[in-house]
């Protein structure tokens, strides 16, 4: 068949204005070459994955739990995107969809398990109690949106490239829409949330956030912004990522949470040491 690896097809191709035919012999997924190069994204998801099932087996009647497991196992489904879109999806239509639901939908689902999750956890969100819509409208807009935009640039978009390129902005529009959300949905939880115990299980998963935010940006971004350096590749800030796991096992399935405000004050203090130690370097 034509799509059968080893099978030699045509691409034409448009540079600086100019067509272009070039053939390509379709070749094997390279496996284990992705997996070198973006192991800590499949890492991330194993852990998040295994995190939520073990979560979920031992509270499945927890709400927050039933969605930390969806998205958990959407997470570990949209991994797909590590191994990228290769000649080969290109030529079969299967393949080539199957990228597309697994990096677009599972991805998406992902986000909106994660503002479910923050909504719900640990007792419930006074606007998810008073507007039972609210949760099933948090999974159907972000495929609406999806969908919109794939018809859209359909039509508008001057290639496949050009479309792919175009719906990734839009997605990536609709996550940081819904990570707005998920903070905000933590932070109002924790101001109405009377319960010391609730309190500190919020904490727990907040502290896992800032902590891979403030390295995140600290050693990642303002690097890469200010010097044209890495100092992390992306393969250890996914070791980094791994807190967020630990933190939401730790608060679901703890009720004693040790001292996890002297934990947070002291990881504070020595955090803001280094980063003054770092900067007057």
């Amino acid at each position: 068949p034509m799509h059968a690896i080893g099978a030699r097809v045509s691409y034409s191709i448009v540079r600086e204005g100019q067509p272009l035919d070039v053939s390509v012999t379709l070749g094997p997924y390279p496996w284990a070459e992705n997996l070198r190069q973006d192991w800590g994204a499949f890492a991330y998801a194993l852990a998040m994955f295994f995190t939520g099932a073990f979560v979920f087996a031992r509270r499945s009647d927890d709400v927050a739990t039933r969605a930390l497991f969806v998205g958990s196992s959407a997470i570990l489904g949209a991994s797909t995107w590590s191994l990228g879109l290769q000649a080969l999806d290109f030529v079969d239509p299967l393949l080539f969809w199957l990228h597309r639901l697994t990096t677009g939908g599972s991805f998406l689902l992902y986000w909106a398990c994660v503002l479910h999750f923050t909504l719900v956890f640990p007792n419930p969100h006074p606007l998810v109690r008073r507007h039972r819509w609210l949760v099933p409208m948090l999974y159907v807009l972000p495929f609406a949106v999806w969908a919109a935009t794939s018809w859209w640039t359909g039509l508008t978009a001057g290639g496949v490239l050009d479309a792919l390129a175009q719906q990734g902005t839009y997605q990536s529009l609709t996550v940081v829409v819904y990570l707005a959300f998920s903070l905000a949905a933590l932070v109002t939880n924790y101001r109405n949330e009377p319960s010391s115990i609730s309190r500190q299980q919020i904490r727990v998963v907040i502290y896992a956030i800032a902590v891979n935010a403030v390295l995140g940006i600290l050693l990642w971004q303002i690097p890469q912004l200010l010097l044209g350096e890495i100092w992390l590749t992306s393969n250890t800030i996914a070791v980094i990522g791994l807190i967020l796991p630990l933190a939401l096992a730790v608060s679901i399935l703890r009720y004693r949470l040790w001292d996890i405000d002297v934990f947070i004050n002291r990881t504070a203090v020595y955090g803001m040491l280094s980063i003054l130690i770092v900067g007057l370097y």
